[in-house]
């Protein structure tokens, strides 16, 4: 859990980063490619969590990935997405690697036709999803006194099985 997410966290600040801007006014974060030789991409490919994505999304148990693209992405003050669904890719897992507390922002939200949920990612947890079929985007990270320079680190792993 959070152990191995803070190691995470600490491992990434070496990959080379690029800025990431959408075209919208305002939405833009840093991102970082990991690649294969990185202890992050053999965790995303590692049989255990292969085998747990197969179980938990009903692939066949022996299943393996075409692909894995993997990345970190980092968030400051005022930093969000904006509402998407992606284009490509069979499912994605989030893992967070470093949270800010609720009432700073970086909610991420799901939103299907039918409901839309909130999740505060806190440091080590991970979220499984679809994310060509799910409408998904984060708040905005505000400051406050007590934590004036917020920051979140998510890293990535998008699987095409």
């Amino acid at each position: 859990g959070s152990v191995k997410a803070s190691e995470f966290e600490f491992l990434s600040k070496s990959l080379p980063s690029r800025r990431v801007i959408c075209g919208l006014p305002g939405v833009e974060w840093e991102e970082q490619q990991v690649f294969q030789d990185h202890a992050i991409f053999h965790f995303f490919n590692s049989d255990e969590l292969i085998k747990k994505i197969c179980s938990i999304t009903g692939l066949p148990e022996r299943s393996s990935p075409q692909s894995i693209l993997a990345w970190i992405a980092r968030y400051k003050t005022g930093e969000y997405i904006n509402p998407h669904m992606d284009g490509a890719g069979t499912v994605q897992l989030i893992i967070c690697l470093k949270s800010v507390s609720q009432e700073h922002g970086g909610t991420l939200y799901l939103r299907t036709m039918e409901k839309e949920v909130g999740i505060h990612l806190e440091l080590g947890d991970a979220l499984l999803f679809d994310a060509t079929s799910i409408e998904h985007f984060t708040t905005p990270l505000m400051p406050s006194s007590m934590c004036p320079e917020p920051s979140r680190v998510v890293a990535v792993g998008r699987y095409y099985f």
